[in-house]
C-alpha cells in the first residue's frame, strides 16, 4: 500500500516475452504508437524499453 492509501500490484512481473515483442516490432519499422497499442502498454513503457541501456564495466 502506497502514502496515499491505494494498493498497488505487485512490480515483480516478468516482462522480458513483451520487451523482446516491442523490439521486434520496432525492428519491422511500425511506429511506437502502434507498438503500444498492439501490445497494450503505454509509448512511455515502450520509449523505455527501447532506450540503449548503459554498459557496466
Amino acid at each position: 500500500m502506497g502514502l496515499d492509501g491505494k494498493v498497488r500490484p505487485s512490480r515483480r512481473v516478468d516482462t522480458t516475452e513483451r520487451d523482446a515483442r516491442i523490439s521486434e516490432l520496432r525492428a519491422s519499422g511500425i511506429s511506437i504508437r502502434a507498438i503500444a497499442t498492439s501490445v497494450g502498454c503505454s509509448v512511455g513503457t515502450v520509449h523505455r524499453v527501447l532506450k540503449p541501456r548503459p554498459v557496466r564495466q
